[in-house]
């Protein structure tokens, strides 16, 4: 985690399986969700459809994926 900055905290990760555990104990900490696209074990797309599942919400209009 880095130092805070306008109170919002960055979080990264090299194993894309802890962020997502991590993501979804703390889905309601995330306002933006970058990704590489070559990421061990997954793809970026792949990624970011498992964390847009975890944190769909019944009012999203956001359809960035």
């Amino acid at each position: 985690m880095y130092p805070t900055l306008s109170g919002l905290k960055a979080f990264t990760f090299t194993n894309p399986i802890l962020a997502l555990e991590h993501f979804q104990i703390n889905d309601f900490a995330y306002v933006l969700v970058v990704s590489d696209f070559k990421i061990p074990g997954i793809n970026g797309m792949d990624f970011l459809k498992r964390i847009r599942e975890t944190n769909s919400c019944e009012n999203d209009t956001n359809d960035s994926i």
